[in-house]
């Protein structure tokens, strides 16, 4: 609960900073946005550690008890009682299952142990199942996890994939997607280009918009640059950029 208040006040102040105007130092604001994410990181890892280690595995107990009763079950059980007992055990497994899809949508499981490009391609093929519909492409060299980047960096470049996936799905009307991650100690190029509607680059509110939003302050976190722009004929392209600031960027 602390940690809700917390986050809550983080974004009350922030939003009371971002009415002032231009005032205020993008220092500060930079600032903020790293507390923000690590107050989001905290509750992540707070929340999937109660799923998992505790609802999940109580869970688990009950389906395992539940499977004993059925095995020590006389055969000539009322066929209504058998009836529910099934209708029980569907509801166990379908409970499992919806755990394991929120842990996936919390947190990258894979982040960490297996680097960004094999935890990137592992969300882009679960999200592929959930949307038939959507071809979705991804391109990063097979090396690319040899480098090692900050784990701010990499959650940041993560989530914004992610939102920017999500945004094609909820908004974009797109067939196809394609996800390209390039990067080297110099630092990290991620672009999400589809073949959708396009998006209204204003300031009116929007889901799309707030979308962006989100997007810009991930990488304002971490001192990367988020930018949206047409594609061409249609769509949208969506280019994260990170520079190592012990390299010197390309010109």
């Amino acid at each position: 609960m602390k940690t809700q208040i917390n986050a809550q006040g983080l974004r009350s102040w922030k939003d009371d900073q971002l009415q002032q105007g231009p005032g205020k130092s993008n220092g500060q604001l930079i600032a903020l946005s790293r507390g923000l994410m690590r107050v989001e990181q905290d509750l992540i890892r707070s929340v999937s550690s109660t799923l998992h280690d505790h609802l999940g595995q109580t869970l688990t107990a009950i389906s395992f008890t539940h499977q004993a009763i059925l095995n020590l079950q006389a055969s000539d059980v009322p066929s209504d009682i058998a009836s529910l007992q099934v209708v029980l055990g569907q509801y166990i497994a379908q409970a499992l299952l919806e755990i394991r899809h929120v842990l996936m949508d919390l947190v990258p499981p894979l982040l960490e142990d297996n680097g960004l490009a094999f935890s990137l391609e592992n969300e882009l093929r679960s999200r592929g199942l959930q949307n038939p519909e959507l071809e979705i492409v991804f391109f990063a060299k097979p090396d690319f996890d040899e480098v090692r980047y900050p784990t701010q960096v990499a959650y940041a470049t993560f989530m914004v994939a992610r939102e920017a996936l999500q945004n094609v799905v909820k908004h974009a009307n797109a067939t196809q997607v394609v996800v390209t991650l390039e990067g080297d100690a110099k630092g990290i190029d991620l672009t999400v280009v589809d073949n959708g509607n396009g998006i209204l680059l204003s300031n009116e509110p929007s889901h799309g918009r707030l979308g962006i939003l989100g997007m810009q302050e991930r990488a304002m976190a971490v001192n990367a640059l988020v930018k949206v722009s047409p594609n061409e004929p249609s769509g949208c392209v969506m280019r994260f950029q990170w520079f190592n600031q012990l390299e010197t960027p390309a010109s």
